[in-house]
């Protein structure tokens, strides 16, 4: 039974400080008066090169991938508690997120990279 996303509050925490390049973000997310819990969300070398050539780029920048992250991850986490009502702790930004024709550049919209 899909779970009830808008429950759940879901906060960009910034980029991983292991990783200057912003190869992963972290989310708080938590429910109600549940305790919080952390997720990370970590950018695929696949998904990085699909949207460089969207934007007409080689590769992205520290900031492309965070405004990528902040939008994408989230998403991600919502389209994670609605199928499945949980979410793990750490999950990977890959063509899953991009089903529908034309989600790649929806979201480049929705980063304002485009």
């Amino acid at each position: 039974m899909p779970e009830d996303v808008s429950r759940w509050v879901i906060e960009f925490e910034g980029c991983a400080e292991e990783s200057p390049e912003c190869h992963a973000g972290f989310f708080g997310v938590a429910r109600e008066s549940e305790p919080g819990l952390s997720v990370e969300v970590r950018v695929t070398a696949q998904i990085e090169g699909l949207l460089a050539r969207l934007l007409g780029k080689e590769s992205l920048t520290a900031k492309d991938r965070e405004a990528i992250l902040s939008v994408a991850g989230r998403h991600l986490i919502e389209d994670c508690l609605s199928r499945a009502g949980k979410v793990d702790p750490v999950l990977l930004l890959t063509s899953e997120i991009f089903r529908s024709h034309g989600a790649e550049r929806r979201l480049l919209h929705e980063c304002g990279l485009l």
